[in-house]
């Protein structure tokens, strides 16, 4: 009792015994898991993201059958090496004992997960220090059941489990065991609103009960001869795909061929897995061209293969998890999809080349990138179909493209080459002059323009559909990517190493007649990252340490405090302000929204998506607003899709998963 006392004294005093200060515990934090509340939508414009996990990232067999989720969000898949989990942050293997393939996976109502594989199945269960272990069910079936080759699918029923082989029906509760059917011989199989579905070649579709009773169902007949891969609750009956003759929809009671394209493509592809989603969609996984997602009426809403970045066509399973994204068990590998997000990718990621700039002309969206300007209709964009429209390169326009900017009917893209007019996806060269940045009309003269190149500014002239070079502007010679008009004509531009440059021009336009360069010594924190933008039709500088506005009583400039106030004191890259009168801007390599409220006053808001985290190509970040359902933001992978109106996630709960605890010496105290 005295020792006892005396180690009670030593913790109120602050003192921790031995096996707490010697504790190493593993946090993992589910950023993929956990990451969004779940709801039903599925975004139908540009191809979701998608994260490929090779073999050489979960380190076990190159197929992957099944997919199931327990109640803490960890992700299993059944594996050719054994049950695969996955944390979100690190890959665990659990082998069976006869090392066979596991075909199927399912979690109870009460977290556990089973797993069937060739002539075995059971449930993972931790033991005394919270780590899993395989445990068998086999010892609970009598021995004349137990050559029952693979289990290929399992479903909860009522109180208990379904397991099926092509060669026996199991009922598990628990960890009893009973035989429902064996010596007999199955196909594919279903289940909905607690009644198996089972395919038997040469006879047809049946219900079997829970006592091993079976029934034809109506017209299930036509299944005879056919191979069933799929069966799904669809409206108050079920969806039957087969393997190479499409999908099969009951209507008043009799099975019939499902009538859309759709259907049509799947009988090409052939049909090998399928899933019901949410809200009463279906995906389905084909062996030839990845995965499908459709309504109830066999509209398209998603087709994801991959040419759109899967690692492998051939899904041999899918499962939505509890936040409605897509795993797939593919022939090779694993795959993400992220379908709650609204943002989506406009492009296959990477195929054109970091994004830059964006517009969209007489009907044809053109992005602009490191590689060239690419092109495509705007209608075949976001009009869903299986051939996604492919980005062709604008003759003549390999290489940097800066920006695109429309004038009346003119298209012009500034380019490294200098500055082209785009007529369609013909090219008219205005000008060679050394690099183009970016176009200005000249106010009070609506047909001249002011150009912003490497060596300076240049003067070009609107006649009619045509642009053409007129003559350089004297007296300066410094790049003009960031170039503003004040309201007394004088020219702003913002110089990343030497400062801030005001000029202005004489009445010909051709030289310049006053020229000032405000740096440090003009109370500029710095002469180096100041940018120039306008806001409010206000020349401001985006400096090391917040907005500056020139002061022009004591001509220097000076702290701004009221868009100080709105962006922080930090440096800020991008400003852009759309029709609503909301103020996009991007800093520290993030994006953030300052959203105009009825009474005036703004709201900023951070973007929480992980599509746009540290992604951009700083400092030449890019925002096209065309309308309320449709932005186009580009990033370093190309451009990216978002529309502000779709039902986002909420932010949910911070949640902590505790993995491992062990002592300092590697003795296991908790195993997860």
């Amino acid at each position: 009792m005295k020792h006892i006392g005396d180690h009670q004294k030593k913790v109120a005093c602050g003192q921790k015994p031995y096996w707490m200060r010697s504790l190493l515990i593993i946090l993992v934090i589910h950023a993929i898991l956990v990451s969004e509340t779940a709801y039903t939508q599925i975004k139908t414009v540009g191809i979701p993201f998608i994260r490929n996990y090779p073999r050489n990232v979960y380190n076990a067999g190159t197929q992957n059958w099944a997919i199931t989720q327990d109640n803490r969000g960890i992700v299993y898949f059944g594996n050719n090496n054994g049950i695969l989990e996955y944390d979100g942050n690190k890959w665990q293997i659990y082998e069976i004992p006869n090392h066979s393939i596991i075909r199927s996976l399912i979690c109870d109502k009460k977290g556990t997960i089973y797993a069937g594989a060739f002539n075995e199945f059971g449930y993972l269960y931790p033991d005394k220090r919270g780590r899993l272990q395989y445990h068998s069910l086999i010892p609970k079936v009598p021995q004349q059941y137990r050559l029952f080759d693979e289990i290929w699918r399992m479903y909860i029923i009522e109180d208990g489990i379904i397991l099926h082989s092509f060669y026996a029906i199991f009922f598990v509760k628990d960890t009893t065991v009973r035989v429902i059917k064996y010596n007999d011989f199955f196909g594919y199989s279903g289940s909905w609103n607690n009644t198996l579905y089972i395919h038997r070649p040469g006879k047809g579709l049946y219900e079997i009960n829970l006592h091993g009773k079976d029934t034809l169902v109506n017209n299930g007949e036509i299944f005879k001869d056919k191979t069933i891969t799929v069966i799904l609750p669809w409206k108050n009956s079920v969806l039957v795909g087969t393997n190479n003759e499409g999908i099969f929809v009951s209507d008043n009671n009799k099975f019939k061929a499902w009538t859309n394209p759709v259907n049509n493509f799947l009988k090409e592809n052939e049909i090998f897995t399928g899933s019901a989603l949410e809200n009463g969609l279906i995906a389905i996984g084909t062996v030839q061209n990845g995965l499908v997602i459709v309504d109830q009426e066999g509209n398209l809403l998603q087709h994801i293969s991959k040419l759109k970045g899967l690692q492998n066509n051939t899904v041999l399973c899918l499962f939505s998890d509890r936040h409605n994204n897509m795993w797939l068990g593919l022939d090779n590998g694993i795959d993400y999809i992220k379908l709650n997000s609204p943002i989506t990718y406009i492009s296959p990621a990477k195929e054109i080349g970091a994004g830059y700039v964006s517009v969209i002309h007489k009907g044809i969206l053109y992005l602009g990138t490191n590689q060239g300007l690419y092109y495509t209709r705007w209608e075949d964009l976001v009009r869903k179909s299986f051939q996604y429209p492919y980005f062709s390169k604008i003759p003549n326009t390999s290489g940097q493209v800066w920006n695109l900017q429309v004038f009346d009917d003119l298209l012009i893209c500034g380019h490294n080459k200098g500055f082209f007019k785009i007529d369609g996806i013909k090219t008219h060269h205005i000008t060679d002059w050394s690099g183009g940045w970016l176009c200005l009309p000249v106010s009070g003269r609506h047909d001249l323009y002011i150009g912003g190149t490497y060596r300076g500014l240049i003067i070009m002239q609107q006649s009619g559909n045509s642009m053409k070079y007129i003559k350089p502007v004297a007296g300066f010679k410094e790049s003009c990517r960031e170039v503003e008009f004040d309201d007394e004509q004088n020219i702003w531009i913002g110089h990343g190493y030497k400062g801030v440059f005001r000029i202005h021009l004489n009445e010909k336009l051709d030289s310049v007649d006053q020229q000032i360069c405000f740096t440090s010594l003009d109370n500029l924190p710095s002469d180096l990252q100041n940018s120039i933008f306008k806001l409010d039709n206000k020349v401001l500088i985006a400096t090391v340490n917040g907005i500056y506005e020139y002061n022009k009583d004591e001509n220097h400039f000076i702290s701004s405090d009221k868009y100080n106030a709105l962006f922080g004191k930090k440096k800020v890259d991008r400003i852009f302000k759309d029709d609503a009168g909301n103020i996009w801007y991007f800093q520290e390599n993030k994006l953030f929204v300052l959203r105009k409220s009825f009474n005036g006053a703004y709201i900023n808001e951070s973007l929480p998506f992980a599509e746009l985290r540290e992604n951009f190509v700083i400092p030449y970040e890019h925002i096209n607003f065309i309308d309320n359902h449709n932005i186009i933001i580009s990033t370093q992978d190309g451009f990216l899709h978002f529309d502000p109106l779709f039902s986002q996630p909420s932010k949910p709960a911070f949640n902590v998963l505790i993995r491992y605890v062990s002592t300092l010496k590697g003795d296991t105290i908790f195993g997860g």
